[in-house]
């Protein structure tokens, strides 16, 4: 009985430590979220456009080599892409949000003034 208490003990102490490990963390390569100097690039690509639409946001980031955002759409007498990079932390069990980009367009056309850019 002795020897199946102390091998128990053990595995819980192997599996709490296990449990605890650091490097669950999640983190997101800088290079893979829209910085502030690419989203000035992405707007001045994106104001002369007709007809815009996800597909060419979408193009843009692309070239701009940015990737790994969440989308959301949303439609009113407008319409607002929003991009959201983030990463789950397995420390915290919530999420980090890195930056979140919305860009309103207006029949096809840029809505610049309604366009955000926000970094956490």
């Amino acid at each position: 009985m002795k020897k199946i208490i102390t091998i128990t003990i053990t595995i819980i102490i192997l599996l709490l430590a296990v449990g605890c490990k650091d490097d669950e963390y999640v983190s997101i390569d800088s290079g893979s979220y829209l910085t502030s100097s690419q989203y000035t690039t992405l707007i001045d690509t994106l104001r002369p456009m007709n007809n815009m639409t996800k597909a060419t946001i979408d193009a843009e980031l692309n070239n701009l080599g940015v990737t790994g955002a969440d989308y959301t759409y949303f439609s009113s007498s407008y319409e607002c892409h929003s991009y959201v990079w983030s990463s789950f932390n397995d420390d915290t069990f919530d999420w980090n949000y890195y930056v979140t980009v919305d860009i309103w367009v207006n029949s096809g056309v840029l809505n610049e003034g309604m366009c955000s850019y926000y970094s956490e």
